[in-house]
């Protein structure tokens, strides 16, 4: 087990309990519960659950990088999986909008350059903009964020939007976000 996940076919060197169960099982056909494994090679030898650490490795295109379990592994051990090193990235400012006057939600976004985070002026143009798709009165949620929620500038320009109302969402509560949940769908 110590010789990695890789030398016994799998296609990564993660270790966990239902991996293990099936290597016990081919030389010995004996076959246990993978939570007694887990509990086995916790109590009795020392391992640990962990999350892999990740290092950049060089590979061609077709490569799948692994994907990032939790893996059993000796106390102090931390596993290393090889991995790209990627941080390029694509910020939106997005919004929902719900209308009495139109039927389904409209989705309004605008993508911001590679690699960049959006800023309170970002916040401020995007909302410019919404404002011209739509008049009249604008209650907007936010989602705790700190740009929109702290921002001098953002509130400077609420300030002159008599008719723009603000609301927070609760603390970090994703599954009350609708905007959150249909990003994350859409990546």
């Amino acid at each position: 087990m110590l010789q990695g996940a890789t030398r016994h076919g799998w296609p990564s060197d993660l270790r966990t309990a239902d991996r293990v169960t099936r290597l016990i099982r081919r030389p010995f056909g004996v076959t246990y519960h993978p939570e007694h494994v887990r509990w086995v090679l916790k109590k009795r030898r020392g391992f640990s659950s962990q999350k892999p650490q990740t290092r950049a490795r060089e590979q061609n295109d077709k490569a799948v990088t692994p994907t990032v379990g939790r893996t059993l592994a000796p106390r102090g051990q931390t596993p290393i999986l090889p991995a790209w090193q990627r941080h390029a990235r694509i910020s939106a400012i997005r919004c929902l909008t719900r209308s009495p006057a139109a039927a389904p939600p409209e989705l309004y976004f605008e993508l911001l350059p590679e690699g960049l985070n959006g800023r309170a002026e970002d916040v401020v143009a995007f909302l410019r903009d919404l404002r011209r798709e739509l008049p009249g009165p604008l209650t907007v949620i936010w989602d705790r964020n700190n740009t929109p929620s702290k921002s001098k500038v953002v509130q400077a320009y609420r300030a002159m939007q008599k008719d723009l109302v603000r609301e927070e969402l609760p603390a970090y509560a994703p599954a009350l976000n609708p905007d959150a949940m249909l990003w994350a769908w859409l990546k």
